[in-house]
């Protein structure tokens, strides 16, 4: 696995196999990942599933409302007879948010890291690197949550 990651999509560090070997640490920050689910896997499925951006953001906003709802806000415009069109999304996990927005034909990827009420840092990522970002975080999320655990394995059993 640390093949796979040589970098920490939390900080960029160097990350390498905990002592147990059953998990990924990142040397810097401290970011681990049991491995159970494997974050480059999912960021690997959602990259060659889907032919363009407008599909990967469509079926994203979708999945992770459906699937994560406590972590996910979806931003809506239109809609007054008809559900309306989704415009952005982010998702909370941890100190840190991911965010997808529409604009114009543009789709924008963020990341902001809050510590404390404070946004230490605000970035806009390329759309692989934010896939690869946000993938690490769920990982994270489902080593501590049984119910974010199933939704990447049905996720992954989609794919």
């Amino acid at each position: 696995m640390p093949d796979a990651f040589q970098k920490c999509p939390n900080c960029g560090a160097t990350i390498g196999r905990a002592a147990d070997g059953r998990a990924v640490v990142c040397e810097y920050c401290g970011a681990k990942s049991e491995n159970e689910l494997d974050p480059s896997a999912l960021a690997a499925s959602l990259n060659r599933e889907f032919a363009s951006v407008d599909q990967l953001f469509d079926h994203l906003a979708t999945w992770l409302k459906a699937d994560f709802p406590r972590h996910t806000t979806v931003e809506q415009e239109g809609g007054f007879f008809s559900s309306g069109r989704t415009i952005g999304f982010t998702v909370q996990i941890a100190d840190t948010t991911y965010g997808m927005k529409r604009e114009g034909r543009d789709v924008i990827a963020t990341r902001k890291k809050v510590v404390r009420g404070i946004a230490l840092k605000n970035e806009k990522l390329a759309i692989d690197a934010w896939v690869d970002a946000l993938a690490f975080g769920l990982a994270q999320l489902a080593n501590e949550s049984a119910a974010a655990k199933a939704a990447l394995q049905r996720f992954g059993r989609k794919g």
